[in-house]
């Protein structure tokens, strides 16, 4: 809501193991709509999305794989939420589902 003045709590929202989908994003904008600053991340770079558990299975091992790589993706996600200007930087959040639970 740009016609709320003041900053807001941020919330990270982690994507499930079928990949940064709609289903991230529509928990973003409900959280928006509630008065929050929502930022679904993709963990999995590149859009990646599954439509099968066998693929998904396969994006999350792959990630999992590199933790460093998991916590460097999650760690700029929160500097860009934090850093956002309707965003009051002492009060983030995160909610994840599924593999992003795990995140």
């Amino acid at each position: 809501d740009d016609e709320f003045g003041q900053k807001r709590p941020g919330v990270l929202v982690v994507h499930e193991w079928w990949g940064h989908n709609e289903f991230a994003r529509n928990q973003a904008e409900r959280l928006a709509s509630a008065g929050y600053t929502a930022f679904a991340l993709d963990m999995y770079g590149s859009g990646k999305q599954a439509d099968h558990p066998d693929t998904a299975q396969k994006f999350m091992q792959e990630a999992t794989s590199d933790m460093d790589q998991v916590k460097a993706r999650f760690m700029k996600a929160m500097d860009i939420l934090k850093n956002h200007e309707s965003v009051d930087a002492s009060r983030i959040a995160a909610q994840g589902y599924c593999f992003g639970g795990a995140v």
